[in-house]
């Protein structure tokens, strides 16, 4: 949910700026559709950890990215409402 071009929003309202940490709430279809099974069990298995917002595209989705278990680099984009902002 954007609240204005500046503002990317999470789940619960909470503003997200680059470096906040955030939690993975959900891996949705749309990311994961038409890729290989071990980028989706990559990506799934990130659901309920902790990541760092790297940046935002211009449609409001957030960069993550993470370190699968074979140290593998994976960047995803998701949206706000996948996140919760995290302490």
């Amino acid at each position: 949910m954007m609240k204005s071009k500046d503002q990317v929003l999470d789940v619960n309202g909470e503003i997200l700026r680059e470096g906040d940490p955030v939690i993975l709430l959900n891996a949705p279809d749309e990311l994961l559709s038409d890729l290989p099974s071990e980028d989706r069990a990559d990506i799934k298995a990130q659901v309920g950890k902790a990541m760092l917002v790297q940046s935002f595209n211009e449609h409001g989705h957030v960069e993550l990215e993470f370190k699968s278990e074979d140290e593998m680099m994976h960047f995803i984009w998701v949206k706000p409402l996948c996140l919760r902002k995290s302490t």
